[in-house]
């Protein structure tokens, strides 16, 4: 009960490999009365004969059930464009760090908000570690260190990082952790969003208060006089 939409692409690869040696490769669809669409797999060899290479001596193989494994793939390909998908419809900048191998991804909004194209930026820990404050480094890397050994429900930190203009800009990082059954952090995933503006208004406020306190400590000076 080979799916109808196959059946042509199974003949024509069984025809076209019937002179010895040959190796068949392929995947295919059923209809299982029972079990309704599987998957399968079929490997086989052709031998041909000592005396004739052009006749067929014998050939073995195997059919194996991969539906699971197919429908485990379709699932996690489904969930990758849903998370491209969620990406990109972010304005926040996306990072996901696997300790173990040390591999990272930064999503292309990540590099936009420092004023990068994505190919302009490796995705790699030190981008990170390059592009930060120098005021900044040394707390931040150490505070990573701290999650890593002592991991919390967030990873919750500000600090600037260096723009393509020069300029630094303000960054709110937010990030969540997989961990082992150990308590090892494994993985560390977030998100990155440009908070200079608000920065700029909390700073101007705080001027703005200072200014007035010390425009009424000086009228109450006046006054005393």
């Amino acid at each position: 009960n080979i799916h109808p939409l196959d059946i042509e692409n199974v003949k024509a690869e069984i025809q076209k490999k019937l002179i010895p040696p040959f190796k068949h490769q392929l995947q295919f669809r059923v209809i299982h009365p029972e079990k309704g669409l599987r998957y399968f797999k079929i490997e086989a060899i052709g031998i041909a004969s000592k005396d004739n290479a052009e006749v067929l001596e014998y050939s073995n193989g195997f059919i194996i059930d991969i539906t699971d494994s197919v429908l485990a793939t379709l699932a996690l390909k489904e969930s990758e464009e849903r998370y491209q998908l969620a990406t990109a419809a972010s304005e926040s900048g996306i990072w996901d760090w696997r300790i173990e191998n040390n591999s990272v991804f930064y999503s292309d909004q990540w590099k936009e908000l420092l004023g990068y194209q994505a190919h302009e930026l490796a995705n790699e820990f030190s981008t990170w570690e390059d592009l930060l404050h120098p005021d900044d480094k040394e707390r931040m890397i150490n505070a990573v260190q701290a999650f890593l050994e002592t991991p919390k429900n967030f990873f919750i930190e500000e600090f600037r990082m260096k723009h393509k203009d020069e300029t630094y800009r303000w960054i709110h990082n937010k990030a969540s952790a997989v961990l082992d059954e150990n308590g090892k952090v494994l993985r560390m995933f977030g998100s990155h969003t440009d908070i200079t503006e608000e920065k700029k208004i909390i700073n101007h406020l705080i001027k703005s208060k200072e200014d007035y306190k010390q425009l009424f400590e000086q009228a109450h000076d006046a006054i005393l006089i």
